[in-house]
């Protein structure tokens, strides 16, 4: 669905864009939150086991794979160099 309407919500959407005073700014969002959490949805797909593998000096992903695959948290991932070092 590319289309959401909700009037409340787009009214106030739009008087966060106008307001420039930051702390009225958020109180807008904060009555935006529970109206937003009201419309969402929960949906778990189902995944299959993902085999995964790498060098032993890249940390990250055995602490980071969540539940969209082995790439989801790339950007967590770094190289030990010391631990690369070693393993030559």
């Amino acid at each position: 669905h590319w289309y959401f309407e909700d009037e409340q919500i787009i009214q106030l959407l739009e008087a966060t864009r106008a307001e420039v005073d930051p702390v009225a700014r958020m109180a807008i969002y904060e009555q935006l939150q529970p109206l937003i959490a009201d419309h969402a949805l929960a949906f778990y797909p189902y995944q299959k086991p993902t085999l995964f593998a790498h060098q032993a000096y890249i940390v990250g992903p055995k602490e980071s794979i969540g539940q969209v695959g082995p790439s989801e948290n790339m950007r967590n991932w770094r190289i030990n160099l010391t631990l690369k070092e070693e393993l030559r």
